[in-house]
Protein backbone atom coordinates (compact mmCIF):
# COMPACT_ATOMS: atom_id res chain seq x y z
CA UNK A 1 0.00 0.00 0.00
CA UNK A 2 2.94 1.99 -0.09
CA UNK A 3 2.04 3.02 -3.97
CA UNK A 4 -1.01 4.62 -2.00
CA UNK A 5 0.00 6.85 0.41
CA UNK A 6 1.97 9.06 -2.41
CA UNK A 7 -0.48 8.65 -4.41
CA UNK A 8 -2.87 11.91 -5.86
CA UNK A 9 -6.49 11.75 -5.76
CA UNK A 10 -6.66 11.08 -9.75
CA UNK A 11 -3.95 8.75 -9.48
CA UNK A 12 -5.93 6.50 -7.09
CA UNK A 13 -9.08 7.33 -8.96
CA UNK A 14 -7.56 6.01 -12.08
CA UNK A 15 -6.17 2.78 -10.87
CA UNK A 16 -9.50 2.06 -9.38
CA UNK A 17 -12.01 3.04 -12.66
CA UNK A 18 -8.99 0.52 -14.29
CA UNK A 19 -9.94 -2.22 -11.34
CA UNK A 20 -13.67 -1.57 -12.02
CA UNK A 21 -13.30 -1.93 -14.93
CA UNK A 22 -11.35 -5.10 -15.39
CA UNK A 23 -13.58 -7.12 -13.21
CA UNK A 24 -16.24 -6.01 -15.15
CA UNK A 25 -14.48 -7.06 -18.64
CA UNK A 26 -13.06 -10.51 -16.90
CA UNK A 27 -16.16 -12.48 -17.22
CA UNK A 28 -16.61 -11.41 -20.55
CA UNK A 29 -12.91 -12.18 -22.53
CA UNK A 30 -13.92 -15.18 -24.82
CA UNK A 31 -16.72 -12.90 -26.40
CA UNK A 32 -14.83 -9.75 -26.36
CA UNK A 33 -12.00 -11.50 -28.20
CA UNK A 34 -14.42 -12.65 -30.77
CA UNK A 35 -16.28 -9.31 -31.09
CA UNK A 36 -13.22 -6.88 -31.06
CA UNK A 37 -10.72 -9.22 -33.30
CA UNK A 38 -11.44 -7.43 -36.63
CA UNK A 39 -11.41 -3.86 -34.69
CA UNK A 40 -8.60 -4.47 -32.69
CA UNK A 41 -6.67 -5.99 -35.91
CA UNK A 42 -7.59 -2.36 -37.84
CA UNK A 43 -6.31 -0.40 -35.32
CA UNK A 44 -2.87 -2.68 -34.45
CA UNK A 45 -4.15 -3.41 -30.82
CA UNK A 46 -5.97 -6.01 -28.62
CA UNK A 47 -9.41 -6.98 -28.24
CA UNK A 48 -9.67 -6.64 -24.46
CA UNK A 49 -7.29 -3.15 -24.64
CA UNK A 50 -9.72 -1.92 -27.65
CA UNK A 51 -12.96 -2.85 -24.56
CA UNK A 52 -10.86 -1.51 -21.56
CA UNK A 53 -10.56 1.53 -23.29
CA UNK A 54 -13.94 1.82 -24.53
CA UNK A 55 -15.42 1.03 -20.93
CA UNK A 56 -12.77 3.59 -19.07
CA UNK A 57 -13.98 6.09 -21.26
CA UNK A 58 -17.50 6.10 -21.96
CA UNK A 59 -19.06 3.67 -18.70
CA UNK A 60 -17.14 4.67 -15.43
CA UNK A 61 -19.99 6.40 -13.16
CA UNK A 62 -20.34 8.05 -9.59
CA UNK A 63 -16.98 9.90 -7.81
CA UNK A 64 -14.44 8.49 -6.49
CA UNK A 65 -14.08 6.15 -4.27
CA UNK A 66 -17.30 5.35 -5.23
CA UNK A 67 -16.96 3.68 -8.79
CA UNK A 68 -18.98 1.72 -10.55
CA UNK A 69 -19.41 0.56 -14.57
CA UNK A 70 -22.66 1.39 -16.05
CA UNK A 71 -24.06 -1.71 -18.05
CA UNK A 72 -25.95 0.22 -20.65
CA UNK A 73 -23.05 2.24 -21.67
CA UNK A 74 -20.47 -0.59 -22.09
CA UNK A 75 -20.40 -2.10 -25.75
CA UNK A 76 -19.62 -5.95 -26.14
CA UNK A 77 -19.15 -5.70 -29.84
CA UNK A 78 -18.33 -3.00 -32.39
CA UNK A 79 -18.56 -3.28 -36.34
CA UNK A 80 -20.30 -2.40 -39.56
CA UNK A 81 -23.43 -5.41 -39.60
CA UNK A 82 -26.58 -3.74 -38.83
CA UNK A 83 -28.27 -4.42 -35.48
CA UNK A 84 -31.85 -6.18 -35.69
CA UNK A 85 -35.30 -3.68 -35.72
CA UNK A 86 -37.51 -3.76 -32.47
CA UNK A 87 -35.82 -6.40 -30.27
CA UNK A 88 -37.99 -6.80 -27.00
CA UNK A 89 -37.11 -8.76 -23.61
CA UNK A 90 -39.82 -11.33 -22.45
CA UNK A 91 -38.23 -13.36 -19.25
CA UNK A 92 -39.69 -15.91 -17.17
CA UNK A 93 -37.74 -17.45 -14.42
CA UNK A 94 -35.83 -19.87 -16.28
CA UNK A 95 -35.16 -18.18 -19.61
CA UNK A 96 -34.71 -14.72 -21.47
CA UNK A 97 -36.58 -14.95 -24.58
CA UNK A 98 -35.76 -11.70 -27.54
CA UNK A 99 -37.92 -11.22 -30.40
CA UNK A 100 -36.74 -8.97 -32.98
CA UNK A 101 -37.63 -7.81 -36.74
CA UNK A 102 -35.48 -9.83 -38.80
CA UNK A 103 -35.56 -8.52 -42.02
CA UNK A 104 -32.89 -8.47 -44.74
CA UNK A 105 -32.00 -6.24 -47.49
CA UNK A 106 -29.62 -8.78 -49.35
CA UNK A 107 -26.86 -5.59 -49.14
CA UNK A 108 -26.00 -5.21 -45.32
CA UNK A 109 -28.46 -7.61 -43.98
CA UNK A 110 -28.56 -10.83 -44.73
CA UNK A 111 -30.53 -13.78 -43.43
CA UNK A 112 -27.89 -15.97 -41.94
CA UNK A 113 -26.42 -13.69 -39.75
CA UNK A 114 -26.15 -14.71 -36.29
CA UNK A 115 -27.98 -13.49 -33.35
CA UNK A 116 -25.89 -13.46 -29.97
CA UNK A 117 -27.69 -12.94 -27.23
CA UNK A 118 -25.88 -12.31 -23.52
CA UNK A 119 -27.11 -12.44 -19.89
CA UNK A 120 -24.39 -10.74 -17.65
CA UNK A 121 -24.94 -11.56 -13.72
CA UNK A 122 -21.89 -8.57 -13.04
CA UNK A 123 -22.11 -9.31 -9.45
CA UNK A 124 -21.51 -12.84 -9.34
CA UNK A 125 -19.07 -12.27 -12.58
CA UNK A 126 -20.99 -14.54 -14.58
CA UNK A 127 -21.73 -14.16 -18.32
CA UNK A 128 -24.08 -16.42 -20.18
CA UNK A 129 -24.85 -16.60 -24.03
CA UNK A 130 -27.70 -18.36 -26.04
CA UNK A 131 -26.69 -21.75 -26.52
CA UNK A 132 -29.29 -22.42 -29.01
CA UNK A 133 -27.79 -21.02 -32.51
CA UNK A 134 -30.28 -18.43 -33.88
CA UNK A 135 -30.04 -16.04 -37.17
CA UNK A 136 -31.89 -13.06 -38.08
CA UNK A 137 -33.87 -14.87 -40.02
CA UNK A 138 -35.61 -16.83 -36.59
CA UNK A 139 -36.56 -13.95 -35.32
CA UNK A 140 -36.27 -14.97 -31.89
CA UNK A 141 -32.80 -16.15 -29.63
CA UNK A 142 -33.03 -17.73 -25.96
CA UNK A 143 -31.18 -17.81 -22.94
CA UNK A 144 -31.30 -20.63 -20.88
CA UNK A 145 -30.98 -19.13 -16.91
CA UNK A 146 -28.73 -21.36 -14.77
CA UNK A 147 -30.34 -22.28 -11.51
CA UNK A 148 -28.25 -20.12 -9.73
CA UNK A 149 -28.73 -16.71 -11.54
CA UNK A 150 -32.37 -17.80 -11.84
CA UNK A 151 -33.36 -14.18 -8.94
CA UNK A 152 -30.60 -12.17 -9.64
CA UNK A 153 -30.75 -8.96 -11.92
CA UNK A 154 -29.23 -9.57 -15.63
CA UNK A 155 -27.94 -7.52 -17.63
CA UNK A 156 -29.31 -8.13 -21.91
CA UNK A 157 -27.29 -7.41 -24.34
CA UNK A 158 -27.85 -8.40 -28.38
CA UNK A 159 -25.34 -8.08 -31.02
CA UNK A 160 -25.02 -9.38 -34.45
CA UNK A 161 -22.33 -11.05 -36.37
CA UNK A 162 -21.98 -12.34 -39.98
CA UNK A 163 -21.78 -16.16 -40.94
CA UNK A 164 -18.33 -16.17 -40.50
CA UNK A 165 -17.35 -14.39 -37.45
CA UNK A 166 -15.66 -12.21 -38.76
CA UNK A 167 -18.22 -8.86 -38.59
CA UNK A 168 -20.02 -7.39 -35.86
CA UNK A 169 -22.86 -4.99 -35.09
CA UNK A 170 -22.23 -2.71 -32.43
CA UNK A 171 -23.97 -4.48 -29.48
CA UNK A 172 -27.05 -2.89 -27.96
CA UNK A 173 -28.00 -2.86 -24.42
CA UNK A 174 -31.41 -3.86 -23.84
CA UNK A 175 -32.12 -3.55 -20.64
CA UNK A 176 -32.32 -5.88 -17.11
CA UNK A 177 -34.75 -8.80 -15.92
Amino acid sequence: MEKNRNSSTAQQANRLAFKCASKFLSPLGGLIKMCYREFARKKKSFPMAMAMSQVLRHAVAGQYPDLYIDPEKVILSKGPVPQVLSPTLQNTVEQITIRYVGDSDFRTRFDDDEVIACAYQVDSGVAVLNTQPALRRDKLVTISIPTELRHKVLHVYLLICDRNRKKFSRSEYLGYV
